[in-house]
Formats: C-alpha cells, sequence, structure tokens
C-alpha cells in the first residue's frame, strides 16, 4: 500500500500504517476517563492521535522516537485533523524508510556542505579567525553532527539538515551585502556566520527527532556556542583577546533582544549586521513552512502562527 503522509490525510479516511511517535500524555476527559494523546509523524509533519480505550493495555508499550503501526480513522477536532485510534502496537525497526518518516532538508547536503567551505575558505583571509575556523571544519565529529541537525525543534528549519542549510543561506546573504556596507568586518561576519549557531549540535539531540538535552535546557545553545568558541580559540597560540570577545559578542547577542534570549544587545556593526541576517532567514523559512500546510487549495490563509502571531496570507489562489 501507498503511504498516505500526514500532509495528505482527510477527514473519514482509514488508517493503517507505520508513524514515528513524537509524545505520548496520559490525560483525562471531563468525566474522568482516562486516555491517551498521542502525538505522531512522518516527513511531512504530525497529526494528533486519541487511544480513548485499553489505556492500560497499550501504556508503556512504546515511547517517545518509537515507530509505532496505528489503525484508526481521521477525524476533526475544533478545525484540526486527528487519528482515533482503534488499535496500535510498537513497530520493528527494519525495513522502515527513514527517509520517508523523518524531516529533513529538500537541499543537498554534499552540495551545501561544499558551498560551506568554499565561502569560508575563500572568504575569511584574517589568519586566526581561519585557524579557528579550521578547527571546526577538520573535525569529523563535529561536522557529522553538524551537518545532521536542526536549527530548532519547531519553527524554523526544524529538520535534519536544518542547521547546514540556515547557516548557508546565512552566509550567502552575507556575500550580497558586504559590498552595500564597506565598513562592515567581513573575516569577522563570515566567521560569526558559521560559529553563530553551534551550540545546537549539543542543545539537541536524537537520532529520529530533536529534543532538548539537559544541557541545553539548563545553559542554551548561545551561551553553549561561545563556550565552544573560546574552549577551541584558546588552543590556539596568540589568539588575540580583543578578536576573541568580537566573536563571541556577536554570538552571544545573535538573537537581537534579552527576551529572545540574548544575554547582551548586539552592539557592533557585525553584531546587528549577524543578528538580522538570521532573523530573516529564519522568518523566511518558518513562513514557507507555515503556508505549506494549508490543506485547501482555495485557501489563501494560513492557521494561526505562534512564531508571526497572525495569521499569513500565501497569496491570490493561481488560476
Amino acid at each position: 500500500m501507498t503511504r498516505r503522509f500526514v500532509s495528505q490525510l482527510n477527514v473519514g479516511e482509514n488508517i493503517d500504517q507505520i508513524f514515528l511517535v513524537r509524545s505520548v500524555r496520559e490525560l483525562k476527559t471531563r468525566a474522568d476517563k482516562r486516555y491517551l494523546d498521542v502525538e505522531l509523524s512522518d516527513r511531512s509533519g504530525t497529526i494528533a492521535a486519541k487511544i480513548w480505550d485499553g489505556v492500560d493495555k497499550v501504556l508503556g508499550a512504546f515511547q517517545v522516537d518509537d515507530y509505532v503501526k496505528v489503525r484508526g480513522q481521521v477525524t476533526e477536532y475544533k478545525g484540526q485533523l486527528q487519528i482515533t485510534v482503534s488499535s496500535i502496537s510498537k513497530a520493528k525497526d527494519e525495513g522502515i524508510n527513514e527517509a520517508e518518516m523523518l524531516p529533513h532538508t529538500e537541499k543537498d547536503p554534499a552540495e551545501m556542505l561544499g558551498r560551506l567551505k568554499e565561502v569560508l575558505t575563500t572568504g575569511v583571509t584574517e589568519p586566526n579567525l581561519r585557524r579557528l575556523i579550521s578547527l571546526f571544519l577538520d573535525d569529523p565529529g563535529f561536522m557529522a553532527t553538524f551537518k545532521r541537525s536542526s536549527a530548532a525543534t519547531t519553527f524554523h528549519h526544524a529538520y535534519i539538515g536544518g542547521l547546514l542549510e540556515h547557516t548557508v543561506s546565512m552566509l550567502n546573504m552575507a556575500l550580497r551585502i558586504l559590498p552595500e556596507y564597506p565598513a562592515l568586518d567581513k573575516n569577522l561576519l563570515l566567521a560569526a556566520v558559521f560559529l553563530h549557531d553551534i551550540g545546537k549540535t549539543v542543545e539537541m539531540s536524537g537520532t529520529r527527532g530533536f529534543y532538548f538535552t539537559d544541557e541545553g535546557k539548563m545553559l542554551g545553545h548561545v551561551y553553549m556556542g561561545a563556550e565552544m568558541i573560546e574552549t577551541r580559540a584558546r588552543t590556539l597560540a596568540g589568539f588575540p583577546h580583543q578578536l576573541l570577545n568580537l566573536l563571541k559578542h556577536m554570538v552571544l547577542s545573535h538573537h537581537g533582544t534579552l527576551e529572545w534570549g540574548s544575554p547582551v544587545l548586539p552592539c557592533t556593526m557585525e553584531a546587528i549586521a549577524l543578528h538580522y541576517l538570521d532573523n530573516l532567514d529564519a522568518k523566511m523559512n518558518a513562513f514557507v513552512i507555515e503556508t505549506n500546510r494549508i490543506r485547501d487549495p482555495e485557501r489563501r490563509w494560513s492557521d494561526w502562527s505562534r512564531m508571526f502571531e497572525r495569521e499569513l496570507y500565501r497569496g491570490a489562489v493561481k488560476e
């Protein structure tokens, strides 16, 4: 049977296929009846599933990141699709096509990695920054994680290869704005674009999904990224203290505001440029993701977006 992806499901469809478990919660109805609220997913998105009967039989039989075989029917509640489950059981990993189950970048990872290295090796000419960047680029373990990592758990670039895609997009944008603002330090900006989110390689973990680690929850990727930079820079003899401060400042301030998670505000030209490049790329990617969720070809507006705090207009329906 051809797989029906989450994004293709419609009310009334009968389901008999495998999904990935994103979350499991035991809840109670107003009548005090126990039920399970399960979030299921494949590469195209997520859908809620409700298990109303036989909770004791299935509770503990599967957990987050398990593949499960689900039988049930697609229903609708408050405008959102969900699956009313008739049976659910843990599935064997063997034979499951990961490319169907996990969201991933639609761009070629090898091409993006090549572009990343090309921009950094030709664009960063300051010797100390070149030495520092090489410590990351020449680390196979780090680069394997960087290549696979998501840029977020939700909102933007939240898929395998998302961090690499986000970084390369920002590098390309940085190269475009540099001729317009000659006062910008090209070396610092390109180095910081590459390094600004490296903390996400340790903030999040998971082979089938991206979840915050204990360290990630306690410290956050902004601080951890600056710490990773300092740790490696201190292995380089004679690395200038002021240059390290300027680079760390850019990483620590790249969210732009205190309420968005930056411990300091951007106060150099390069730090301000980095923040807006980061914000623009994140917002554009999030807009595409939100508007792509619109199922009805006649609809012009998205559902309410938590990121944008508004509905989004995707444009007139094409004739």
